[in-house]
């Protein structure tokens, strides 16, 4: 009896964890961010910069390049403060340093997995 009693707690006390770890990923507010497009600053074909828009008072909660032989793969994730804030929308740019030049690798979107537009600067 005493055996079956600690199994239940411990499964309650699983679960109970596991609830709070998916409210705390997530959250409303948190998700990926719709990038615009990139561009190559400067001469070095390694540099991409990425440009998106963000909330006020938005927090980056992840930032990835992931670099494949065809594609350069970009995710971008943030979470919203809680409460009510003003509804406007700023630029923002974000600057990788690639281990290989870009080339003619595409720029891929990781949320929707469309190529990205190069922007002009």
């Amino acid at each position: 009896m005493r055996k079956r009693f600690t199994l239940v707690v411990i499964v309650v006390l699983l679960l109970v964890a596991a609830a709070g770890t998916v409210f705390w990923l997530a959250r409303p507010g948190d998700g990926p961010v719709a990038i615009d497009g990139y561009r190559r600053p400067g001469s070095d074909d390694r540099r991409l910069t990425v440009r998106f828009t963000l909330g006020v008072g938005d927090t980056i909660t992840l930032a990835r390049f992931e670099e494949r032989p065809d594609a350069v793969v970009v995710a971008v994730r943030t979470r919203a403060p809680s409460g009510n804030g003003p509804d406007v929308g700023l630029p923002y740019e974000l600057t990788a340093t690639l281990y290989a030049p870009l080339g003619t690798r595409r720029v891929v979107d990781a949320r929707t997995g469309d190529p990205l537009p190069e922007l002009t600067p």
